[in-house]
């Protein structure tokens, strides 16, 4: 997997680890559909086809679009996406709940993790890459 740093106007997307891939959103991004396309070809391409985890950093005043939360982000790419786990850090009881109420609504065939630290996120994951 190649490392690299990818940033766009919605959030910087860094593998600076083999097999580790962080998307930190911007604090000012718009979460809309079009930036999650784009971050996803960045993950893509930093990924290169090799299995990966992911850990997403949304900053706490982050506002969730009801767009984004009604759709399974992950659905289209079950079949060819080599993603092994992913953990999402987000701060704010708000962003929290509306998370962990995606992912209960949305479930993945992947671990993923709700973090409200970085650190413990970052743990997590090296836990499920070294089991991969």
């Amino acid at each position: 997997m190649p490392l690299g740093r990818i940033e766009n106007e919605s959030a910087c997307i860094v593998s600076d680890t083999p097999a580790f891939v962080e998307q930190r959103w911007h604090a000012d991004a718009v979460f809309s559909p079009e930036a999650v396309e784009r971050n996803q070809q960045a993950i893509d391409d930093l990924a290169d086809g090799q299995p990966y985890v992911l850990m997403n950093i949304f900053p706490s005043a982050m506002q969730v679009s009801m767009e984004l939360m009604n759709k399974d982000h992950y659905r289209e790419r079950r079949d060819t996406d080599p993603v092994i786990a992913i953990a999402t850090v987000v701060g704010g009881e708000t962003m929290l709940a509306a998370t962990r109420l995606y992912f209960m609504f949305h479930p993945q065939p992947f671990p993923v993790g709700v973090f409200e630290e970085e650190r413990d996120a970052r743990e997590w994951l090296e836990r499920h890459l070294h089991r991969g």
